[in-house]
């Protein structure tokens, strides 16, 4: 795979990355566009969907996969490649934190091509994550949230100290007129960064510098991962790309319908972690932050060692008729049979 210029793409060399790019635009190099993750052909003798990651047209057969068959994922729109951030940075004279919170959504590009922030944010040097359609945010505090359930007048003194803990101003908050909106909304995102790119180093060099395919490495790079009674599932690269191509299919959708502002920036967020998780599956990035923490209901034990129903291990088994799946029987129902039984 590393010799292959498309690897440079699954790096954090920001010159690799670009010749990736550049190879990708090239009009003479034609690669197999994957449209949908597929079914994961979890059993020797599935069939797999025709342009999905593990199509045999275009990666070759089950048996023999050819491990210099590429595809590439086009998305909807295009999004910031972490690798690619001090040069984006460079470009609009602007800090690496700073391309990172507009990307975000946490900040946003003014006239001037000058960072900004809500009113009373502590600004992105902060590390505060609160994207600008949430703000101002809504801390996950347990006696916040008790002193609001119970109509408490503390409620307010509270949110100041829950406040100034992570740096907001909460006079400034309270005085807020959000007439920043409108701007903030219209100028934040990749889509800012790519305006703002075209702006300054032209069309060509912005697209360059900013994600609109992501190359897919062949099978041989993202082999399935065998689980107890032989069934096989995607593996954390494989896993990665399937998210990625259903966050782009969902997005393109969404753009087709003319969603409102706010769902669409959030799914490009999406997207945009989603990339950030492949990138993070070939170690060329750290794995994108959790949007939300669950904790697992106690259970007396784990997961049993070994399935405890048969696992069949061919798709022909599968498709075999045995045990309860057997029923009702062929012919007439089981609950006819039996009343004719009674009725003799």
């Amino acid at each position: 795979m590393r010799s292959d210029p498309l690897a440079g793409f699954f790096t954090a060399d920001a010159a690799a990355i670009l010749g990736a790019q550049d190879r990708l635009a090239a009009a003479d190099e034609p690669r197999a566009r994957v449209v949908h993750p597929g079914p994961v052909p979890f059993l020797p003798g599935m069939r797999t969907a025709r342009a999905g990651l593990w199509s045999e047209p275009f990666f070759g057969p089950i048996e023999a996969r050819d491990p210099a068959a590429w595809g590439v994922i086009e998305l909807p729109v295009a999004v910031v490649h972490p690798g690619l951030v001090p040069a984006i940075a460079a470009a609009l004279g602007l800090r690496e934190v700073e391309v990172r919170a507009v990307a975000a959504m946490t900040a946003w590009l003014d006239a001037e091509g000058r960072v900004r922030t809500p009113p009373g944010h502590p600004g992105v040097d902060s590390g505060l994550d609160t994207w600008l359609h949430a703000w101002p945010p809504d801390p996950p505090d347990r006696e916040l949230r008790r002193l609001e359930a119970a109509c408490d007048p503390g409620y307010a003194d509270r949110l100041v100290e829950v406040y100034a803990a992570l740096g907001i101003d909460a006079e400034v908050v309270e005085r807020d007129d959000e007439s920043w909106q409108d701007e903030a909304y219209a100028n934040t995102g990749p889509a800012a960064l790519a305006a703002a790119l075209a702006a300054r180093v032209g069309p060509e060099a912005a697209a360059r510098l900013l994600v609109g395919r992501v190359p897919v490495p062949p099978v041989v790079e993202r082999p399935l991962e065998r689980r107890p009674g032989g069934v096989l599932v995607a593996g954390a690269r494989s896993g990665s790309l399937a998210e990625l191509l259903r966050a782009a299919v969902r997005l393109g959708r969404l753009i087709e319908l003319h969603a409102p502002p706010i769902i669409e920036h959030h799914d490009t967020l999406v997207v945009q972690r989603a990339l950030q998780a492949v990138l993070a599956a070939w170690d060329a990035s750290e794995a994108p932050a959790p949007t939300c923490d669950r904790e697992l209901p106690a259970a007396a034990r784990g997961p049993n060692e070994a399935p405890v129903w048969p696992v069949p291990e061919t798709h022909a088994q599968r498709r075999r008729r045995a045990g309860w799946r057997s029923w009702p029987p062929t012919g007439r129902c089981w609950r006819h049979r039996r009343r004719a039984s009674r009725s003799t």
